[in-house]
């Protein structure tokens, strides 16, 4: 998988976007460091949808994606909120 970097403006909506390539299907978790965001179960997409991005949201998301062949294949996603 690797590392995925997202530009938004503040105060924009914002979707996280991933395409996970698994056979089979995968179960998919969102982190923001240790906290659970969001699971999906035999997810082929996946999105984290941030309604209204602050500076604060600056930061690194983990995707963690497993199933019964491999377990816990993670990404970063880097949103960067353009703040004003």
């Amino acid at each position: 998988m690797g590392r995925v970097y997202t530009f938004v403006n503040e105060t924009n909506r914002v979707v996280l976007t991933r395409e996970i390539d698994s056979n089979p299907l995968s179960t998919v978790s969102w982190y923001d460091g240790s906290e659970l965001l969001k699971t999906q179960i035999f997810a082929k997409i996946t999105n984290l949808t941030i309604e209204r991005a602050s500076c604060t949201d600056t930061k690194n998301f983990t995707l963690r994606v497993s199933n019964v062949v491999q377990r816990n294949v993670e990404s970063t996603v880097e949103l960067i909120v353009n703040c004003t």
